[in-house]
């Protein structure tokens, strides 16, 4: 039993130095790299949702708009055509 509590320590700093090449390596840079990347398209998504939904209520009034003129236009027209469509009587000599 002494002689695992003495490989103990030795066993942990073999841990910390295998961890901490470990943190080093190609597949670890590459993972963080991974990671920083997500986390902006993220951030870009969000962005991109919010800016989607301005746009969206943008399109939305001015579709309103646009009914409403239409129908203010078809109720000008309507009105058009009804007078002149009234026959005057001419007076006859």
């Amino acid at each position: 039993m002494p002689a695992y509590i003495h490989h103990e320590p030795r066993d942990r700093r073999a841990r910390r130095l295998k961890d901490a090449r470990a943190d080093q390596s190609p597949a670890s840079r590459r993972d963080q790299q991974q990671t920083e990347q997500i986390a902006l398209l993220r951030c870009q998504l969000g962005n991109s949702r919010q800016e989607r939904r301005r746009l969206q209520e943008q399109v939305d009034a001015a579709a309103t708009v646009i009914a409403v003129l239409l129908a203010e236009n078809t109720a000008l027209r309507e009105q058009a055509v009804e007078r002149s469509a009234v026959i005057v009587p001419l007076a006859r000599p």
